[in-house]
């Protein structure tokens, strides 16, 4: 996911029982990641400070599944 969210691209996963959608967009020289509608100026920010209910997705990454890239 840290690789692809270096380009545009929307992708998917499930965690909970529940789907979870995240874009990165080009903005200048850098792509911006949305997720769950919350805004990151860049991926490692993402990857920081992402969570789900106050859970950081860093934590529970093993249980995160069913990734889809749907395209950019």
């Amino acid at each position: 996911m840290y690789y692809l969210l270096k380009t545009p691209h929307k992708i998917s996963f499930i965690y909970e029982d529940e789907v979870h959608r995240l874009e990165s967009v080009m903005e200048g020289n850098e792509c911006t990641v949305c997720f769950d509608g919350k805004w990151f100026h860049s991926r490692d920010d993402f990857f920081k400070e992402g969570s789900i209910d106050n859970t950081k997705l860093t934590a529970v990454y093993n249980e995160l599944y069913g990734f889809e890239v749907e395209g950019a």
